[in-house]
């Protein structure tokens, strides 16, 4: 009995898939394992990062579609649109005792950390380069800041007003650094190795800790406001004060609010941390503290007994400065200060990207300290204090779902709101509760596993992470981490230029080795004159100059020296490098002998051109043969015709010769194409 037949045979025939379109191949590359198995077989193409440029993207933006075109994404997606007002709420109220901590440390009322959130909230989210990043007042920076409005400060000459003032210049210099500066602050960050970040994180945490000691000291003058009060009148609580422990035990129970609430199921993540802490804080000082132990003293300072708080937005205010101006202190920190918000700018940004899975941009980076640096000029006019993305609520936007700019617009209106008509209740908040606050954001910024790790990581990356924290705190978080750079720098250089090697062979000129020892190989020949060839196998820059030198042996090597730089990684990468093997040269040329210089890269052939006393005792054929082709390029424009290349010349060079000149052969020299270019003949 016959077989049934296959129903597949009777459905259609699928058509063929589409023809991909053409491309340009190349040599294929072959992948193998450790086994030589073959992994991959693929075309080797080289990458180009394709990022458009600035002029580019402005003349391709259109406003009245980019609204549109949001409009019509959030009332497709009403769930995304929920998503981001509520994460823009929730990080306002986050921000609340945060930018009001560090106004404090700051040396400023509270409206000066909110204001700049409003400010650099709502810019940088909706201008900024990153969408779902959020800015406002940084610790970082704050910590900087309190030295200006200190009494013991550099501008401890000026009044207390006076001091604000230059605070307020300060900021606005802020804005035009960043602004002006944005490329370099982005090329800065990128060269800042893992090991000074993490001295840098380290010391900020340990500053955070240190800047709230001044909740445990209060005024010793009768009705005023602490931040009014002078330094002779400031006096630290004593052990038996009953509001020394009241405080203690208002930052514990902030801690453990901080640190247990985001555990509990179905709660935590809805109700921030810092928000339950002000609430449940709140509610023991004005419940407990103030109204069951008042008669001993156990209430603790709050915000309105700190500074003065106005309702409303501070409105416009150019800084009025005295008749002499500390400049010198103005501009100091004021770079200081734009490089410590564009570093945390910068990672802000990077930490995003490494979130959402987006590869990074160097252009929306710039765009975002662009924008930031536009923010803090009208945070100064506005009497704020400035700031900087925050690593923290960015990271927690981010988890919320937030991908928008409307998340951070959204926070920076609804502390808009809250200064609006929130003011009175504000003035409520325990300080207390504020340290606990910014003691668990130091507790969360401090990279602990590293510390338990340091023993393990190389001993300069430790020693950099030691000095960039104890730099950092000793001096300003801006000089701890330049000098980290520098010193990773020098050490990269010290180790680069100790890692030189390189392998020579003798041979005959028709490139036949004959024997190959170390460096040291040599073998007589009877035909033809014995060359030697250095083969560098690591970059020429000026850490390995002295270890180049070493390589040569100038009295026993052959007459014919070769140096190769094919295989350096990069060939010659400075002066240093060429100039030391021009020395190299003139001490072969003394005891007789020449030094021909192959494989270089074409910026060291440019240098070479720019700079011919470098190589003057050196043969660089491919000089020459460089020089001969931009001199047939320039006959070729001076003669007007096209050209095209029909042989090689005796010398080995391409000649582009004439199109539709006839009889010609053999090919014409260089000087004899001049010849007939000026009508004095040539080959017939």
């Amino acid at each position: 009995m016959a077989d049934p037949p296959d129903p597949r045979q009777f459905l259609p025939v699928p058509p063929p898939p589409p023809e991909m379109p053409s491309r340009p191949v190349s040599s294929p590359i072959w992948a193998k394992d450790q086994d030589g198995k073959d992994l991959v077989h693929s075309n080797d193409e080289e990458l180009k990062i394709m990022e458009p440029g600035c002029l580019e993207v402005l003349r391709e933006f259109s406003l009245k579609a980019y609204v549109f075109s949001s409009l019509g994404y959030y009332k497709a997606r009403p769930a995304a649109l929920r998503r981001e007002i509520l994460s823009g709420i929730t990080l306002a109220l986050i921000e609340v005792p945060e930018s009001i901590a560090f106004a404090f440390m700051a040396g400023l009322s509270p409206s000066y950390g909110m204001a700049s959130v409003v400010w650099l909230g709502t810019l940088t989210g909706m201008f900024g380069g990153r969408p779902a990043m959020i800015s406002g007042a940084a610790g970082a920076m704050a910590v900087v800041m309190g030295d200006l409005t200190r009494e013991d400060g550099p501008l401890r000459d000026f009044t207390r007003a006076e001091r604000v003032e230059h605070l307020l210049m300060c900021v606005v210099l802020i804005g035009a650094i960043e602004c002006l500066c944005a490329p370099f602050l982005c090329g800065f960050v990128k060269i800042i190795p893992q090991s000074a970040m993490i001295g840098f994180m380290n010391a900020l945490a340990i500053i955070l800790v240190k800047g709230q000691t001044e909740t445990f000291r209060i005024c010793a003058t009768p009705d005023t406001l602490f931040n009014d009060c002078p330094s002779a009148d400031e006096v630290w609580l004593g052990a038996g004060d009953a509001q020394t422990w009241s405080t203690l035990a208002l930052i514990v129970l902030t801690l453990f609010i901080m640190w247990g609430l985001p555990k509990v199921k179905h709660v935590g993540h809805i109700v921030p941390a810092s928000l339950a802490a002000i609430v449940v804080g709140t509610a023991v000082e004005w419940g407990l503290l103030r109204q069951v132990w008042d008669a001993d003293g156990a209430g603790t300072r709050t915000v309105g007994e700190t500074a003065e708080l106005a309702a409303g937005m501070p409105g416009w205010h150019f800084p009025d400065l005295p008749a002499s101006p500390a400049w010198g202190t103005i501009w100091a920190y004021a770079a200081s200060l734009a490089l410590i918000g564009g570093v945390e700018t910068v990672m802000t940004h990077e930490v995003v990207n490494s979130l959402v899975k987006d590869p990074p941009s160097s252009f929306k980076a710039n765009q975002e300290c662009v924008v930031q640096g536009i923010a803090n000029l009208f945070t100064g006019l506005f009497q704020g204090m400035g700031g900087s993305a925050l690593v923290g609520e960015t990271v927690i936007n981010v988890l919320h779902g937030a991908r928008g700019r409307l998340s951070s617009t959204t926070a920076g209106l609804t502390m808009l709101f809250i200064m609006l008509g929130l003011s009175p209740a504000v003035r409520l908040l325990p300080i207390a509760v504020l340290t606990g606050i910014i003691w668990s954001v130091a507790l969360h910024t401090f990279q602990w596993r590293n510390l338990m790790q340091l023993h393990k990581v190389p001993r300069a990356d430790a020693a950099i992470i030691i000095l960039v924290t104890a730099l950092s705190v000793v001096t300003n978080l801006a000089i701890g981490i330049a000098v980290g750079v520098a010193a990773a720098s020098v050490w990269h250089v010290w180790i680069s230029g100790r890692m030189l090697t390189a392998s020579a062979a003798v041979g005959v000129p028709e490139g036949k080795v004959e024997a190959k020892k170390g460096v040291e190989g040599e073998v007589e020949n009877g035909e033809g004159k014995l060359r030697k060839v250095y083969r560098v196998q690591a970059p020429l820059f000026f850490g390995s100059t002295r270890s180049l030198l070493c390589l040569f042996d100038y009295l026993n090597d052959p007459d014919d020296v070769v140096v190769d730089l094919s295989a350096s990684h990069g060939g010659i990468q400075d002066l240093s490098g060429i100039t030391a093997l021009n020395e190299a040269g003139k001490n072969y040329e003394e005891v007789g002998k020449s030094v021909t210089l192959l494989g270089l890269n074409p910026e060291a052939l440019a240098m070479i051109e720019a700079y011919p006393d470098a190589a003057s005792h050196l043969r660089v054929p491919a000089l020459r043969k460089r020089k001969e082709e931009k001199e047939r390029h320039g006959l070729d424009a001076c003669l007007g015709h096209d050209t095209d290349v029909l042989t090689l010349g005796p010398d080995g060079l391409e000649l582009g010769l004439e199109m539709g000149v006839e009889n010609i052969h053999p090919p014409m020299s260089l000087e004899e194409i001049r010849r007939v270019k000026h009508g004095e003949g040539g080959q017939a």
